[in-house]
């Protein structure tokens, strides 16, 4: 029978033979297992000649042996899969808190302004919008507090006029946006209630709305801080501070009214500082503090005392 025939008459296949070492015992690679199967070893990779047990069929089969660095790092992701994606996901999430918490920028003073005037718009006869010069003047009073080099103002400007003003606004081209009003309406009762917008310049009409009930008075009596000696003014004519009650007094009487930023401001602007809210009254050190530096500011503008 022809040797490439097996006991049935069935020729070996061509890729039986074209795998099949020609002199295995010649090859310095091969080993005889014991076992009826042969294992050659080239450029690292096994190759195991399977034999049956009448040595008339068999072949070469290739086993990739893996890196031991690869194998280790499966068997590692197989049982802590859930530990690495965990720890992965807390990193990001720590180094994206890090970094705003590192871009975020800090202020040292909280300054608001509610009235008839919008100081994000150009009116008739300005040249640009009155909001830069204002935050301009108002930061020559403010001190480094955090002592990063730095003097930055959290300014609030609300857009909120008279109710005579919304009159004469309907009747002319523009129109009124009245929800956006009652918006501003509610962020400045807000700012009045709570929040650290101490600071305030307001126009008369809400500054008497703020103040007919003194129940719901929210500003300190400006008496107290006044500097000492202070000339108060019996009316517009005279020099000295002029008061609009016992709780606030006008920007434009103060010596920091002559200030060409605060000048944008309408002639009617009142200064008051707001009283610290009985619910923060028992609050951190840090909201004290905040409080205390917040009066510092204001006394600077009435004072008119800059810093370099």
């Amino acid at each position: 029978m022809p040797e490439n025939k097996n006991e049935k008459g069935f020729e070996r296949s061509d890729f039986l033979k074209k795998y099949e070492l020609e002199d295995d015992s010649a090859s310095p690679f091969v080993r005889d297992r014991g076992d009826g199967s042969e294992k050659s070893e080239k450029d690292g990779t096994a190759i195991e000649k399977l034999n049956t047990d009448d040595g008339k069929l068999g072949g070469d089969v290739k086993i990739k042996i893996k890196s031991p660095i690869v194998t280790w790092l499966e068997n590692f992701f197989y049982h802590y899969k859930w530990h690495v994606i965990c720890g992965a996901v807390a990193v990001f999430f720590l180094t994206f808190c890090i970094l705003q918490t590192c871009s975020r920028t800090t202020f040292d003073s909280y300054i608001l302004y509610a009235g008839g005037k919008n100081l994000r718009v150009t009116a008739e006869g300005e040249a640009e919008a009155t909001f830069t010069p204002i935050y301009q003047a108002a930061q020559r009073f403010v001190p480094d507090f955090d002592e990063n080099g730095e003097r930055n103002i959290s300014f609030l400007d609300i857009y909120l006029p008279s109710s005579e003003e919304i009159k004469a606004l309907e009747s002319g081209k523009e129109g009124v946006n009245h929800s956006l009003l009652a918006e501003n309406g509610e962020l400045f009762r807000t700012n009045m209630l709570t929040g650290e917008y101490y600071i305030c310049l307001i126009s008369k009409p809400l500054f008497d709305e703020w103040t007919k009930n003194e129940e719901n008075n929210p500003f300190v009596k400006i008496s107290l801080l006044l500097p000492e000696g202070a000339k108060i003014a019996e009316n517009a004519e005279d020099d000295g501070y002029l008061l609009a009650s016992e709780w606030g007094v006008y920007l434009s009487s103060t010596p920091t009214g002559d200030n060409p930023g605060f000048k944008n401001l309408p002639v009617d602007t009142i200064l008051c500082f707001r009283k610290l809210p009985v619910m923060s009254s028992g609050a951190s050190k840090k909201a004290n503090q905040a409080y205390e530096n917040a009066k510092e500011v204001f006394i600077n503008i009435l004072s008119d005392e800059a810093y370099s």
